[in-house]
């Protein structure tokens, strides 16, 4: 076969696979409305009753819209911009362990999100914004303090900034265990949130994380063209024009907005920006501009199978969603990393 014609033959075989997640996506946002905490429900049922509508007239009908279509919707928003923001990440940095927490944003995030649940400014004039507002500048900030410790005779390095995220991530972790003493009666609703939860979704986040998730998407693959010549190399990717410091504000900017909207809408969920990169370049290869779909869709799944498990994997009990991803997570992620040593 003529090289360039399987070339050519590959790269539409790969484009093809990267899309085909979608309908995968939503056959499993289908399968965690009916799965629940307390009654199971076949996803052509599900799927019947959104299509029909608000209607209030069956049990069914009042569960699905009332309290699982929210859930399931959020929680697939929020695992699909971190599947994003983790493959743009490890495609900037060329780490296959970076993911959208590694340059601190999210303990900075966090630590907004605590500040405004244990002072109670949630229920003031900004509402449900409050939250997502206050982990943005919380993750802004901290970013803005990580590029300016990385920087050293006014060149910023890529292994100091991680270097940098790392230690302010912990730093930014003890003063939440203050925060986490000092809030008192609204311990454990921190604590809930600092380990991930979907229990209080809500229509307005809904409506938050879905324009944030086209807008993050657009921006991210406009930034795929330049990152898959920093792949190659930094030197490549100057040569073909990729200004090096505009790239990096885009990709730490985008990624800071999204992952920080995401921490102030459902907590610190771990493992789904880290493993979605991996398999979504397993299957459609490394080239941004499909894998970036195929890791929104690959997070997407992966966070909604994690929260249906977290409902129903233990009897009485819902647990964190954020301890389930970590669960799975860490030995998945040690197998594929594995796989790709002995490749």
């Amino acid at each position: 076969m003529n090289p360039t014609r399987e070339k050519v033959s590959n790269s539409v075989r790969s484009s093809q696979l990267s899309w085909a997640f979608l309908p995968l996506a939503l056959l499993a946002l289908l399968v965690h409305i009916g799965i629940g905490s307390f009654e199971w429900y076949a996803p052509w049922d599900v799927l019947g009753e959104i299509l029909r509508g608000p209607r209030d007239d069956t049990v069914i009908n009042r569960i699905v819209w009332n309290l699982r279509l929210t859930r399931g919707l959020e929680a697939g928003l929020v695992g699909a911009l971190l599947g994003g923001v983790g493959v743009t990440f490890q495609a900037y940095f060329r780490n296959p362990l970076a993911e959208p927490y590694i340059v601190g944003t999210s303990s900075g995030a966090a630590v907004g999100s605590a500040i405004i649940m244990v002072s109670g400014l949630g229920s003031g004039i900004l509402g449900v914004l409050a939250m997502p507002i206050a982990a943005f500048i919380g993750g802004l900030g901290t970013l803005l303090l990580v590029l300016a410790l990385s920087r050293k005779r006014g060149v910023t390095d890529s292994q100091r900034l991680l270097l940098a995220g790392v230690v302010l991530s912990t730093l930014l972790y003890s003063v939440l265990s203050l925060i986490l003493l000092a809030s008192g009666e609204s311990t454990t609703r921190v604590l809930q949130f600092l380990l991930g939860h979907f229990g209080n979704a809500r229509w307005e986040n809904v409506v938050l994380l879905a324009p944030t998730l086209v807008l993050g998407y657009i921006g991210l693959f406009r930034l795929s063209k330049s990152l898959n010549a920093t792949m190659v190399s930094s030197e490549t990717a100057i040569t073909l024009g990729v200004d090096p410091s505009r790239l990096r504000w885009s990709v730490l900017i985008w990624g800071t907005i999204l992952t920080s909207i995401c921490v102030g809408t459902a907590g610190v969920i771990g493992f789904v920006g880290l493993v979605a990169p991996h398999i979504a370049r397993r299957i459609v290869g490394p080239d941004l501009r499909r894998s970036l779909s195929a890791s929104i869709a690959i997070g997407m799944i992966l966070i909604l199978l994690a929260d249906a498990l977290a409902q129903r994997g233990v009897r009485g009990i819902e647990l964190p969603v954020g301890v389930v991803t970590a669960i799975f997570g860490a030995p998945t992620l040690l197998y594929l990393l594995r796989r790709e040593v002995t490749a």
